[in-house]
């Protein structure tokens, strides 16, 4: 899409601060687009922000992993939560207090998670053969509906337990690109279950 905005006639500073109330505009053109039905444009908005979402996710988790998963979520939470954003200019801090609000969570959640015992040696563990739940098996057959290449992605994320990093260089796109198709596709699988739930 090419962009007309007239062109400022000085360079910016070497160094100098990307002006802020231009990246709020951007911000606003994206999320405006996506609720419009171009949701492609929401992949602009996970390459801006992944980096300060993950170092937040860091900062609670103490694991680079941890917190790329604990991102995942957020930026899902994000695009679920998208229409409610009244003021799109304000996606940045309004992104950032969702992301505080679920790494505290998932922070006192895992805090509040009891130790294991670990077993004694030779001890084999217990194996729980449960069957799988309807709610299982709907999701994984409404992972087989996924076009490509969201299927694969997730087949990457949670069956080979790849990070998106490690998905990113074997597909050999940027990890933003990955972290929106994994947003997208886990959007459309909560979307669908809650349907399917209420049928």
């Amino acid at each position: 899409m090419a962009y007309t905005g007239a062109m400022t006639e000085h360079a910016p500073r070497k160094g100098a601060r990307p002006d802020r109330s231009s990246t709020q505009l951007q911000d606003a053109e994206c999320v405006r687009a996506v609720l419009a039905g171009d949701r492609e444009r929401f992949e602009e908005l996970v390459r801006r922000y992944q980096r300060t979402v993950c170092a937040l996710g860091v900062a609670y988790t103490r694991d680079p992993h941890a917190a790329e998963d604990l991102a995942q979520d957020i930026f899902v939470k994000a695009y679920s939560a998208l229409a409610q954003l009244r003021e799109p200019e304000q996606f940045g801090p309004w992104l950032l207090q969702i992301a505080r609000h679920h790494a505290a969570r998932d922070y006192r959640r895992r805090a509040a998670r009891p130790t294991q015992p670990l077993q004694s040696a030779g001890e084999l563990p217990a194996k729980a053969e449960s069957p799988r739940s309807s709610n299982t098996i709907q999701a994984l057959a409404l992972i087989e509906e996924l076009p490509e290449p969201y299927r694969e992605t997730v087949r990457l994320k949670y069956q080979e337990e790849l990070t998106c990093r490690e998905i990113a260089e074997r597909e050999g796109v940027p990890v933003g690109t990955i972290t929106c198709r994994l947003t997208r596709a886990i959007a459309f699988l909560r979307t669908a279950l809650k349907g399917s739930s209420k049928a």
